[in-house]
């Protein structure tokens, strides 16, 4: 028995036989990305941290591995960064060379170094995630694994640039990134949180949606009504570029047909997408109006026609004074509102038995958003007497969380902490639609708004995972999938199942907990 142990731990430290094994080969999943960017493409920008340090990238540096440090304000042009948005992050360059990582095996402590610009916009090396923090402070996330941040280490002059997990209370990591370019850029704004549902609606209350049977790509968008809560209800989603406009809970949204456009040019349905062509940035015109600014030609502004032939929102020169382009994303409270649900989800894999069956498996956290729509209301007398009210899963909101090994390292298997891995995502939509697998069980609980929001943006360091190997009192960053989702489970409902390893376990648990709720093995949001 002694050798049998000894045999099956040695395989779950390389990973051949490890928790969530079932699913090792399951590549990382391409990553949107998850904010927008406050800057126009070519801007010249500084990075700094709050001692005064600043990112420097010298001119007798600028060759393959060329010094990244840091270095105190002074006036030369050494800190002064072009940032350019790729779709998947920014990249930040000077005298054609990029601020890179040396190798795509991220580690506590790897240097960052200077690398010449390459043809393509993308390099896995050299993209960057700015995770805004307010007051124009960031996480400087490397794009390929977003749990490791660009760091001065120690906070001290002369020192390269390296990577180091992400923790958005060390002062080495949070950068104010101030734009130095002589003219100033559009003041953009971003306002709304990614998915947020509403009405985009301009200042005479005319609002922009997308009828049901629009919703292929070529359709026709339109203009509704201030009570029309069924067309008009549309969503918005961050990228790259700005925000994308999209009729909620379906994958459309609202389009230019060119990157070029001409006074009038009108929007069409498209599949909602992270590119220019759907993207808009938005300019603060007071009282809660706001130009939405074309990406590709921020001249041209989202227009509501007041009147004439023009049917569909067209594009059309920027006027501030112009009450056909003052619009808003419009939450009106007395017609909707929102619940927040987690759900942790584990199970087992039946292709082995014995005490491998306990082992082999996988277990993650999803989040969703329900929206409660009132869609007519009866009144008499002052009261209201009926009510016709509908509860919408919010599908474009689902999100899902779990910790994988890295294939690429088996014998030293740094972490990976993903959002949207296709299979957990996939799974529990399929759960949601009715699908079940008896070996896997599912647990629901209410949160808050703000867990919901918290977890979105920081799952990496509430997980608190640096390397993917079994836990072990001496190493608190260790993880498996189960240690992940469960320290994740505790930080969004307070149910402590943190004591239990194996996948297995966890599923019979979480069918335990549930009967003595007198609740079903898949305990899951409402439909």
């Amino acid at each position: 028995m002694k050798k049998f142990i000894k045999k099956l731990s040695a395989l779950a430290f390389v990973g051949t036989a490890s928790f969530c094994s079932t699913f090792l080969s399951t590549s990382q999943q391409a990553k949107a990305y998850p904010y927008p960017i406050p800057f126009n493409n070519g801007d010249t920008v500084k990075l700094q941290i709050a001692n005064g340090q600043q990112v420097n990238m010298p001119d007798n540096q600028l060759f393959t591995g060329g010094w990244v440090g840091s270095y105190q304000p002074d006036n030369t042009n050494d800190w002064k960064f072009t940032i350019d948005g790729n779709g998947y992050g920014v990249t930040l360059h000077r005298g054609g060379h990029n601020i890179t990582t040396k190798d795509l095996n991220p580690a506590n402590g790897k240097e960052l170094h200077a690398y010449p610009r390459g043809t393509t916009p993308y390099n896995g090396y050299s993209s960057w995630v700015l995770q805004p923090l307010g007051n124009d402070r960031y996480l400087v996330k490397w794009y390929n694994n977003q749990n490791y941040c660009m760091n001065i280490p120690g906070g001290i002059q002369n020192r390269r640039l390296t990577l180091w997990q992400c923790n958005s209370n060390d002062s080495d990591q949070v950068f104010t990134i101030t734009n130095v370019n002589t003219t100033p850029p559009t003041n953009y704004v971003f306002p709304y949180q990614d998915g947020q549902i509403g009405a985009i609606e301009a200042a005479n209350g005319i609002r922009i949606g997308i009828a049901a049977n629009q919703q292929y790509n070529g359709g026709a968008t339109g203009l509704f009504s201030s009570n029309d809560y069924t067309n008009a209800r549309m969503e918005v989603k961050t990228n790259g570029y700005g925000y994308v406009i999209k009729k909620a809970n379906s994958s459309y949204g609202l389009s230019s047909t060119t990157k070029t456009p001409s006074n009038g040019t009108q929007t069409h349905v498209y599949q909602s997408g992270y590119n220019g062509y759907q993207s808009f940035r938005l300019v603060d015109l007071g009282g809660g109006y706001y130009h939405w600014k074309f990406y590709e030609d921020t001249s041209k502004c989202l227009t509501v026609p007041l009147g004439g032939s023009v049917a569909r929102p067209y594009l059309s020169d920027c006027n501030s004074s112009s009450s056909a382009q003052k619009l808003r994303l419009l939450q009106d409270s007395s017609n909707s509102s929102a619940k927040y649900f987690a759900t942790l989800l584990a199970g087992y894999s039946t292709n082995s038995d014995g005490v491998l069956g306990l082992i082999t498996g996988h277990s993650w956290v999803a989040t969703s958003r329900f929206v409660k729509t009132v869609n007519s209301t009866s009144v008499v007398g002052g009261s209201v007497i009926r009510q016709s009210v509908e509860w919408t899963r919010d599908d474009s909101t689902i999100n899902t969380f779990s910790t994988w090994p890295n294939s690429l390292t088996p014998l030293n298997p740094l972490d990976i902490v993903e959002k949207d891995v296709a299979y957990d995502l996939s799974t529990f939509k399929n759960y949601l639609n009715g699908a079940r697998n008896y070996n896997d069980a599912t647990r629901t609980v209410e949160i808050s708004k703000a867990k919901y929001d918290n977890t979105t943006l920081n799952y990496d360091s509430i997980m608190g995972c640096s390397r993917y190997l079994i836990p072990s009192a001496n190493a608190p960053g260790n993880c498996v999938c189960t240690t992940g989702a469960l320290r994740m489970w505790k930080n969004l409902t307070n149910e402590d199942f943190t004591s239990l390893l194996y996948p297995k376990d966890v599923r019979n648990s979480i069918i335990s907990t549930n009967q003595l709720q007198q609740k079903d093995q898949f305990d899951l949001p409402p439909l």
